[in-house]
């Protein structure tokens, strides 16, 4: 798999794969692309299971190989490339269960010649059946290629992946409760709490891959932003931010196993003798959580740390708060204060650092409008386009 986000791949990565990359587990080579006839179909479906079904990784189409190593790449022959990534993908959607998630590309090498990249993300239902045309068959892949599971091997993989989920909602689950009984490391206003945590998808195996030491997890800071120090414990890495050493406006803690975990207090404010929740201007929640969580995302794909990524966003000790949108002269004529002490987003899935943060986060500001007597977060415009408010 080549370590970059499939969008930043240029041709001359793939021209360094001929002459030097091997096939592995998380890599294979294909001289054409086949998907006419059923028995092509079922192939095709085998091959990109298998990767779902493992670590994920990329299937290169139009580069041939010899003994595993990238011999050439010739391309194929494509008349239209859209078509054929349309192709593609409905063939996984369709054919595959539970869905999975890939990402197509076309490289064009010569006129009407493409390289096709197909990049597979290790799947979270594991295991991954294909059921097109009743086959009802299931494949892992190992270094030496796929394999199909038999029927003790398709059970323990139903019973790991249920371990994994069961593993991270237990985990969000007991993280929140503790850091709604102020359960952290360093001092904080005594404000409500803006919390996130992510969880990447090999954090609870035996090898997560996580290097805590990096430079770049030091300078990485808390939500919010702005200056830090930050010092190594006994899990892993603590940074805080904010002026007053006695009040901290923030944390971030950094696991040995790539989990991150930031929580403010300084976002949530005292405004006109109220407890306030500012959704607009400079100290806008909302923006705030999004520019963290897109930073957070950016610094796995920088680290090599592997999606797809769980995370969870919580207001937690917000009970009393009203949103302060100054903005507007009636937003506490219309307003009601949060009537609950917490409210947390659903589990998310991410599977790149280039996904639409906003938009994966609307549901959840909808919700905390709603419980403020609003129909929906009035960051967004009334088709769905993110524009916070100034």
């Amino acid at each position: 798999m080549i370590g970059k986000h499939i969008n930043d791949i240029v041709l001359s990565d793939l021209h360094a794969l001929v002459g030097n990359a091997f096939e592995r587990y998380n890599l294979e080579f294909k001289s054409t692309l086949l998907i006419d006839t059923k028995s092509d179909r079922k192939e095709f479906l085998a091959d990109v299971s298998s990767f779902a079904n493992a670590s994920g990784g990329d299937i290169f189409y139009g580069v041939e190989e010899i003994g595993g190593k990238a011999s050439a790449a010739p391309g194929i022959l494509v008349s239209d490339p859209d078509k054929t990534s349309l192709a593609v993908e409905e063939l996984i959607r369709n054919g595959i269960e539970e869905r999975i998630e890939v990402a197509v590309r076309q490289f064009e090498i010569g006129p009407g010649r493409f390289i096709v990249l197909i990049r597979v993300y290790e799947g979270m239902a594991k295991p991954h059946q294909v059921s097109f045309a009743r086959t009802s068959k299931y494949y892992a892949r190992g270094n030496a290629g796929k394999y199909q599971l038999h029927q003790s091997q398709i059970t323990e993989a139903f019973k790991a992946s249920l371990e994994r989920k069961n593993h991270i909602s237990q985990f969000f689950t007991e993280r929140f409760n503790q850091i709604a009984q102020r359960n952290f490391s360093v001092p904080m206003h005594p404000y409500g709490l803006v919390a996130l945590i992510l969880i990447p998808s090999r954090a609870f195996s035996q090898q997560p891959g996580f290097d805590i030491t990096r430079l770049e997890n030091k300078l990485l800071p808390p939500m919010g932003g702005g200056s830090h120090s930050f010092s190594f414990t006994g899990d892993g890495l603590l940074s805080s931010s904010g002026y007053d050493h006695s009040r901290r406006d923030a944390y971030l803690q950094i696991r040995k196993n790539g989990i991150l975990e930031t929580v403010s207090s300084g976002v949530c404010c005292s405004f006109a003798g109220q407890n306030t929740l500012p959704v607009s201007e400079s100290y806008n929640y909302e923006k705030v959580l999004v520019d963290c969580l897109t930073g957070y995302l950016n610094h796995y794909d920088k680290l090599g740390v592997a999606f797809p990524v769980s995370a969870q966003v919580a207001l937690l000790n917000c009970k009393d708060h009203w949103l302060n949108w100054p903005g507007n002269r009636n937003a506490f004529q219309r307003n009601i204060p949060l009537l609950t002490d917490r409210l947390a987003s659903d589990e998310l899935v991410i599977y790149s650092s280039k996904t639409d943060v906003p938009r994966l986060l609307k549901p959840f500001f909808d919700t905390v409008w709603n419980h403020a007597g609003w129909e929906r977060s009035h960051n967004f415009e009334d088709n769905g386009q993110w524009n916070p408010r100034r």
